[in-house]
């Protein structure tokens, strides 16, 4: 490869980029419910948050848990992660410029994950994959950035930077297992060619830089396995919950993954006789357009987070990323080099780290967040198609441009998604990501009434009157209840809310008759709720004598602060 000279232009054009657009992105987030979803019920990132905070006790190392214990405040951490995929962009735009040797195209490489919508979404919650993605993309540049120069210490520390990803998530144990291979290869080839000789292997494993390289990684995995035994007792630096991994994996055709596989009502599961068919096909799904979403869904968000700005669409270049890698094979057959394993110039590493992740990724569900981690290699390879196209053009070669330019449109039509359904769970979220600001703010009222309009559960319905009824809306709750009477006339928890509203109405009669057809319930809260409700009615029409007897039934089932002080204040009504 020829001496690159003047790239620093370049790099500050990428960071400048990469900084402006977080900057937006970050100010849209310090002022929106999008920084509360940390404190949803059933989102990754609450337990993330709480692993994080208690770093230590929970007997598994984590190098995103060791973040969080380090700046405890979730806003200060998302700064963080956005910080680190500014410098993502320097990493990736440092490794298509290695690759290929062109200016032009780092900086389109650059540009790409920069101002990309996917990994700029996920970089601002508190979720797992921005770290990893860092990670991940370190390692990888790392495998550029060697040069037999380098101080010895060098090696060491690429020992260590070559395992970080596994410290994140187990799905990158495999691209560290290759990587370090690949290095160990590396360095034989660089002295000894393909000349496998027990002098030359003999020679080669006595050597500093080899010994030093082996004790960063063998330091990594000692130390991860120490921690992990110092706190619960198993020395494996690889522990997770392969069952889980395995009965998800064998999920078929998921529309909308939540953080459990018993939730997993949209989809259907695989006999044990065809996993690796499933696996196999969802191969297709790692590479299309669809971010399958979960607790977090990368279409809902991108509708509310970018008012100001204009991103890329994972449209534009997941097609250029399958064209790349068709032009990289059909030009690899074509030359038949067994240079090609270990020249830098060329686009094998890539490919390796492509495979790295992409099988992780077809044995567990391609959810829309874990496939940014193929975005260090991919977007590079996008960049050798562009490239490609460009020199069709430059040396008129026109049947060529046609061809390739055909076969991105192929691509582009094959891989756009079908209309992506909108999800209720979404909505809700976001209304109580809405409240956890302000309580009862009326502003999540229509996003509470477009969950229940999407999905008329009870949950959704429960949700909304309550919502409706804390903002004074006692009529308009009462009418949403009373529709769904029939479906939920044996519920519980909707008799409870639909005797609320009726309260709220006036209609204090109409209330004592919904709770007389209910019995009595077992569960202890419930009890004090069921007691507290008649207590209420029998207030409100002044029957004070039987309103009082109702509360101390009640007075006897309490079990929180919350319902004490309620009942304290219906006593001090009466």
């Amino acid at each position: 490869m020829k001496k690159l000279k003047d790239t620093t232009v370049i790099f500050i054009i990428v960071a400048l980029i990469a900084s402006i657009v977080r900057f937006i992105y970050f100010d849209e987030i310090s002022s929106s419910p999008l920084r509360n979803y940390h404190l949803l019920k059933g989102c990754d990132m609450r337990k993330l948050l709480h692993n994080g905070l208690v770093f230590g006790n929970s007997g598994i190392f984590s190098l995103y848990s060791l973040l969080i214990y380090v700046f405890q405040k979730p806003i200060v951490i998302i700064f963080v992660q956005l910080s680190l995929g500014v410098i993502t962009s320097l990493l990736i735009t440092y490794i298509a410029l290695k690759s290929y040797g062109n200016k032009i195209i780092a900086l389109i490489a650059g540009f790409i994950f920069a101002v990309y919508a996917p990994s700029l979404i996920y970089e601002g919650f508190l979720l797992k994959e921005s770290i990893f993605l860092f990670t991940a993309t370190l390692s990888l540049a790392s495998l550029f950035f060697f040069d037999k120069k380098h101080n010895p210490l060098f090696y060491f520390l690429e020992g260590i930077v070559l395992l970080l990803p596994f410290t994140i998530r187990f799905s990158g144990i495999l691209w560290c297992a290759i990587a370090i291979l690949y290095f160990f290869l590396y360095l034989y080839y660089q002295d000894f060619k393909f000349k496998l000789t027990l002098q030359n292997c003999k020679s080669f494993i006595s050597r500093k830089t080899t010994i030093l390289f082996l004790l960063g990684v063998l330091s990594t995995i000692i130390f991860v396995g120490s921690f992990n035994y110092s706190r619960g007792g198993n020395y494996n630096p690889l522990i997770t919950n392969y069952s889980y991994v395995l009965d998800i994996g064998a999920v078929k055709n998921a529309k909308s993954v939540n953080s459990e596989p018993t939730v997993l009502k949209s989809a259907t599961y695989a006999k044990k006789d065809t996993f690796l068919e499933i696996y196999a096909l969802k191969l297709f799904r790692v590479y299309n357009v669809f971010h399958a979403p979960n607790n977090i869904n990368y279409n809902y968000i991108y509708s509310l987070a970018f008012s100001k700005i204009i991103l890329l669409s994972p449209l534009l270049l997941a097609p250029t990323v399958l064209l790349g890698i068709l032009l990289i094979m059909i030009n690899y057959f074509r030359k038949r080099s067994k240079k090609i394993f270990f020249d830098q110039k060329n686009s094998f590493i890539l490919i390796l780290f492509l495979i790295s992740f992409t099988i992780p990724l077809c044995v567990f569900l391609p959810l829309g967040r874990y496939k940014i981690i193929l975005l260090p290699a991919s977007i590079p390879i996008a960049t050798y198609a562009i490239l490609t196209v460009f020199q069709f053009l430059k040396k008129k070669k026109y049947l060529y441009l046609i061809l390739t330019i055909s076969a991105y449109f192929l691509l582009f039509y094959f891989l756009k998604p079908n209309t992506t359904p909108e999800r209720d769970m979404d909505y809700r979220l976001h209304a109580i990501a809405i409240t956890n600001i302000k309580q009862g703010d009326k502003n999540a009222i229509p996003y509470a009434l477009k969950a229940y309009q999407l999905k008329a559960s009870l949950r959704n319905l429960t949700y909304l009157s309550n919502l409706l009824m804390s903002n004074g809306y006692f009529k308009e709750a009462n009418d949403c209840l009373l529709s769904q009477y029939d479906k939920y006339s044996n519920k519980f928890d909707y008799i409870m809310m639909l005797s609320s509203s009726c309260l709220g109405c006036g209609k204090v009669k109409n209330a004592i008759s919904i709770l007389n057809n209910l019995q009595i319930p077992i569960d202890k809260t419930r009890k004090f709720n069921y007691f507290y409700q008649f207590g209420e009615c029998y207030r409100m029409i002044k029957d004070k004598k039987t309103a009082l007897n109702y509360y101390k039934k009640a007075e006897e089932y309490i079990s929180t602060k919350n319902q004490k002080n309620l009942l304290y204040t219906g006593f001090k009504k009466l």
